[in-house]
């Protein structure tokens, strides 16, 4: 069995913190653009909740804004009876350009 889910998209939210069983943890949204396109040839999206455990979510927060292309690397859960998805692993693909 294998339970893996890679997704590259653009941070929509910083991290919210949350705390359960003592253990700190956060979630973020991000933006995916769809492999095709409408019937007008606009882009679709998708927002996906990603769940972040302990220090993923505080580097998140201190080092990169909202705008940022992110890849992320993780599992599916069941929680509640609904998927969720936890970060294993979360990668900077581009931080968001600053205009001086």
């Amino acid at each position: 069995m294998f339970n893996q889910i890679a997704l590259v998209g653009v941070l929509k939210s910083l991290p919210t913190a949350f705390s359960k069983d003592g253990l700190k943890y956060s979630h973020i949204d991000v933006e995916v653009e769809r492999s095709y396109r409408d019937s007008n040839s606009q882009p679709i999206y998708d927002t996906f909740t990603i769940y972040l455990w302990r220090g993923i979510s505080d580097v998140i927060t201190e080092r990169y804004p909202v705008g940022t292309t992110v890849g992320i690397k993780g599992r599916l859960e069941k929680e509640d009876g609904r998927c969720i998805i936890m970060a294993e692993r979360v990668s900077i693909i581009q931080p968001e350009e600053k205009i001086p």
